[in-house]
C-alpha cells in the first residue's frame, strides 16, 4: 500500500484452493507443482526449503542438537505438513529416523504460522520454510540450527488467469516477486 496507495488490496487467507471465477480472485499464491489448469499463468515465488529454528534462548539452555539423542530432548513444534519424520531420516540417517514419532515429545498446529509462534516463545523446535521465517532470523527471534535444509516436495508460485490484464494486477504481481527475491 506504501507503493501503490491507489490499490485497494483485499486479501483472502483460506487453506482451500480458490476459485478465480466464482471466489472473484485475481491472484493467489499457491504451494503446488505447475501447471495449475487450463488458462492460468503461473510465476515461481520461492523454493520450499525448510529448515530448523528456535529461539536463541533454547539453545543458550540446552546446546544445539547433534544427535538424535539430543534431537529427543526438544519438543518438537509440527504444523499440518509434519516433515519431522523425513528430516530426521535426511539428517541423522535411516537407523536414527523414529519407526514411531511417539518417542519425541510433540506439539502439533494445524497452521504453520502459530507452529512458527511457538518456537519464537521458546517452545520447541519448528520446521519452516526458510522464506516464512526469514524476519525472525534477522531480527534474532528465531536461529538456524546447523545447516541442515530439507527440500519440499513442491514450491510457492503466484497464479493468476492468464488473460486477465490490468495495471494493477501487474503492480501486484511485480511487488509480489520483488519481495520473494528480497527476502531470499
Amino acid at each position: 500500500t506504501a507503493r501503490h496507495p491507489e490499490l485497494d488490496i483485499h486479501i483472502v487467507a483460506t487453506d482451500r484452493i480458490s476459485n478465480f471465477q466464482i471466489d472473484g480472485v485475481d491472484l493467489a499464491v499457491r504451494h503446488g507443482v505447475p501447471p495449475f489448469g487450463p488458462g492460468l499463468a503461473s510465476q515461481l515465488l520461492f523454493r520450499q526449503e525448510i529448515i530448523a529454528a528456535c529461539s536463541p534462548l533454547v539453545l543458550r539452555e540446552r546446546g544445539a542438537p547433534a544427535t538424535i539423542a539430543d534431537l529427543s530432548a526438544f519438543a518438537l513444534l509440527q504444523d499440518a505438513h509434519n516433515f519431522w519424520p523425513e528430516f530426521i531420516e535426511q539428517h541423522f540417517g535411516a537407523a536414527a529416523a523414529p519407526h514411531d514419532m511417539q518417542a519425541f515429545r510433540r506439539i502439533s498446529f494445524n497452521q504453520t504460522s502459530h507452529a512458527i509462534d511457538a518456537a519464537v516463545a521458546g517452545q520447541g523446535i519448528v520446521l519452516a520454510t526458510r522464506n516464512f521465517i526469514t524476519t525472525d532470523l534477522v531480527e534474532k527471534r528465531l536461529v538456524q540450527i546447523g545447516q541442515w535444509v530439507l527440500q519440499g516436495p513442491s514450491d510457492f508460485y503466484l497464479v493468476w488467469p492468464r488473460h486477465r490484464k490490468s495495471d494493477a494486477l501487474d503492480a501486484v504481481k511485480n511487488w509480489m516477486i520483488l519481495a520473494a527475491q528480497l527476502a531470499e
